[in-house]
This record gives C-alpha cells, structure tokens and sequence, in this order.
C-alpha cells in the first residue's frame, strides 16, 4: 500500500480541479489520474499545477496514438501560446511498451551531451489501443485487457537551437530502439550462452556465472576467423540485441 502525503493529495485535487475548468474530457480525466498516482513530486522541487497539467496534457497528446512495438518521442520547449503551458526548461517525452533499461537508457543520453534533468515523472500505465493504435483507455498497471506502457517525462536544460533539439530527438529514437532489440534478443542470447557452454567445457563455469544474473546481455554475434586473411567474419544472420546489424 502507497502513502499518500498531504502535499500530493493537495495537488490531485487542484489538478482534478484544473481538468474540470478546461472541460476535459472524461478519458483524459482518467488517464491524468493513473498519470499522477503516487509520482512523489513533493521530492522533486517546486512545481506548479498549472504547469503539471500542460505538460501531463501535452504528454497525453504524443501518446494518443501509437503502434505496438514503436516509440513515439518529442523534445519541445514549452510556450504558452502553442503548447498551453510555460517552463524554462526543455521537455522530453517518450512514450513506449514498458521494458527494462528505459530510464537508464534516456538519462545517460541526456548526460551524455551535459544535459542537467530537472524533473523525471515515469508512469508505466496499462494502456488499451485499438487496432489503429489509438488509446481507448487508461489503467492501473496489468490490469486486464491493457498492455503496460513506459510514459516517461523529462525537463532537461533549456534548448533553443531548432536543430539541436531535432538531431537529439533522432538520437533519441536510436538509443530506444536499441533497448527494444537487447530486450527482445534477451532469450536467444541466452540461448547462444548455452551453446557455448556445450562448446567450451573450459569456460563452463564462468559462463554459466554470467546466465545467472550477473551479466547484461546487450548484444551477440558469432565471428569465424578467416585464417588466410587474418580477420574475424561475421556471420550473416547471427547478429542479436544491438549486433542485429553489426
């Protein structure tokens, strides 16, 4: 069970008070409420309703339509004419099937290019699509006839440069693609370790230390040495997670 402090209780209300002035809709009230559930914001500095509600509304915008097994991605800088909401600071959003290795993936991107995060918010939310990818309903997590979705929020340092904005959402969508192809390959990479440990009893052990856990399999391919021309080849087809295209 979640405790609830004062704080977040208050700022429920006011954010279910905002919905009700602006005449949300009654699917958007819904999926505000699961989108803020238990989000702790009071650890995560000022914030200010009106501003959580634009952003959570703007959020809700990207994720409104979808395809399974594709990430919908949008780096933006809030204006109150365009976006209804203002922030000194840049957004990132994401929205995704839910996986491992999600959040790690994007914050190290962002600190890769020196980009401070000033607010993380990350819902993974049961969603129901229909056979367009349009969202139909929002849930708790796993409840029935939903899929679990990562809706991850971000408010990084400032960016102006149009560009810069557009090569880091690029960026971006690469990096969640090549989470997607480490998470779905995880199965047949540990299937090609036990191969391995079939073909090479010396190294058995050590192999069999590294399927239990204490190894994060990102990638596999299976190199034959070319003796004549002193390299590696890699073998066409073997590549897996993100060695799918070595």
């Amino acid at each position: 069970m979640s405790l609830v402090s004062n704080a977040d209780s208050n700022l429920m209300r006011n954010l279910h008070d905002i919905a009700v002035r602006q005449n949300a809709s009654n699917q958007l009230a819904e999926h505000l409420a699961f989108y803020f559930a238990d989000a702790n914001l009071t650890n995560q500095g000022e914030f200010n309703p009106n501003a959580l509600y634009g952003a959570a509304v703007q959020h809700h915008h990207l994720g409104t339509t979808r395809q399974s097994a594709q990430a919908v991605v949008a780096f933006y800088t809030p204006d109150f004419d365009r976006h209804g909401w203002h922030s000194p600071h840049t957004v990132v959003d994401v929205v995704t099937d839910d996986m491992p290795f999600l959040v790690d993936s994007v914050t190290m991107l962002c600190d890769r290019h020196g980009l401070t995060i000033h607010r993380l918010i990350h819902p993974v939310l049961g969603i129901r699509r229909d056979q367009a990818g349009v969202l139909t309903q929002t849930a708790k997590r796993d409840s029935a006839g939903t899929s679990p979705e990562s809706w991850i929020h971000l408010e990084i340092d400032r960016i102006s440069d149009v560009q810069q904005l557009a090569a880091l959402r690029q960026e971006m969508l690469v990096v969640l693609a090549d989470v997607r192809s480490a998470v779905e390959d995880h199965a047949a990479m540990l299937g090609q370790l036990e191969t391995a440990i079939t073909d090479s009893p010396e190294n058995a052990e050590f192999l069999r230390w590294m399927g239990k856990d204490n190894f994060v399999f990102l990638g596999y391919a299976h190199y034959a040495a070319d003796a004549s021309a002193n390299t590696l080849q890699c073998s066409e087809g073997s590549g897996l997670g993100l060695l799918r295209q070595p």
